[in-house]
C-alpha cells in the first residue's frame, strides 16, 4: 500500500496544539500508510501547498491548527487536496466547496460547562469573565453562555473587556479589575494564556 504524504501544522505553543497533535498520533495507531510530515513555520506549509499542483512528491492531505496569513488562505481555496481546519473560521476559504473539513470548538459548550463547574463549587460572592486581550469571536461566544446560565440563576457576571493595550497596561488593568470583585470569585479566563496572566496578576495583587 502507497504510504499517503500528510501535511500537519499546528501551533504546539500551548495545549491546544500539542493535544490536537496527541490525537493524531493516536489515529496513526489505526493507520499505518501515512507518512506524516510537520511543518516549521507557515512559509514551509506555503511551499507544501504551492507543490500540490506539480511536485512528484506532492502532499496528499493537510491538517491545520495554526493562525492563517490570507496568503495561505487563499492557496487554501485553490487547492483540491483533502484538507482539514481546526478551529479556522469558513469565511476565510469561502471560495472553495470540495474536499475541504472545518472542525470547531463549541464555544457555548464550553462557556456552559465554566458556568455549571464554577457555580457547582460553593458560595462564591462573585462571578467573573476576562475576555482574550484581542477581540475574538470565540471569547464573546463562550461568555455569552457563561453570563446566560450564571443570570437564570440570579447572578451577575463582571467582565473584563478585550483591551489590546500595551502589556504592562493590560496587567495593571487585569490587576485593579482583580482587586474590585467581591471575593471569593469565581473567574472564568478566555483561554489557558489569559488564565496564566490572571494567576500572576492574583499573586501580585496579593489576592
Amino acid at each position: 500500500m502507497k504510504s499517503r504524504k500528510i501535511i500537519i501544522h499546528v501551533r504546539l505553543i500551548g495545549a491546544p496544539g500539542r493535544n490536537q497533535l496527541n490525537g493524531i498520533f493516536r489515529h496513526l495507531g489505526r493507520t499505518t500508510d501515512w507518512n506524516i510530515h510537520l511543518t516549521q513555520n507557515e512559509q514551509e506549509l506555503i511551499e507544501e501547498l504551492k507543490s500540490t499542483e506539480s511536485s512528484l512528491t506532492k502532499p496528499d492531505g493537510f491538517i491545520i491548527s495554526a493562525p492563517l496569513s490570507d496568503a495561505a488562505c487563499t492557496l487554501i481555496a485553490k487547492i483540491h487536496v483533502p484538507t482539514v481546519l481546526i478551529d479556522i473560521r469558513p469565511y476565510r476559504i469561502s471560495k472553495r466547496n470540495n474536499n475541504l473539513a472545518f472542525v470547531h470548538n463549541d464555544d457555548g459548550g464550553i462557556g456552559l460547562i465554566a458556568a455549571k463547574h464554577l457555580f457547582g463549587l460553593g458560595n462564591f460572592r462573585s462571578f467573573a469573565f476576562v475576555h482574550a486581550k484581542e477581540s475574538r469571536p470565540w471569547s464573546d461566544r463562550r461568555l455569552e453562555a457563561f453570563s446566560f446560565f450564571l443570570e437564570k440563576h440570579g447572578h451577575r457576571c463582571a467582565i473584563c473587556h478585550s483591551n489590546n493595550l500595551p502589556s504592562d497596561e493590560d496587567r495593571q488593568l487585569l490587576i485593579d479589575f482583580l482587586r474590585q470583585l467581591e471575593r471569593p470569585a469565581a473567574v472564568f479566563a478566555a483561554w489557558d494564556n489569559r488564565a496564566i496572566q490572571i494567576l500572576e496578576c492574583a499573586r501580585a495583587a496579593k489576592i
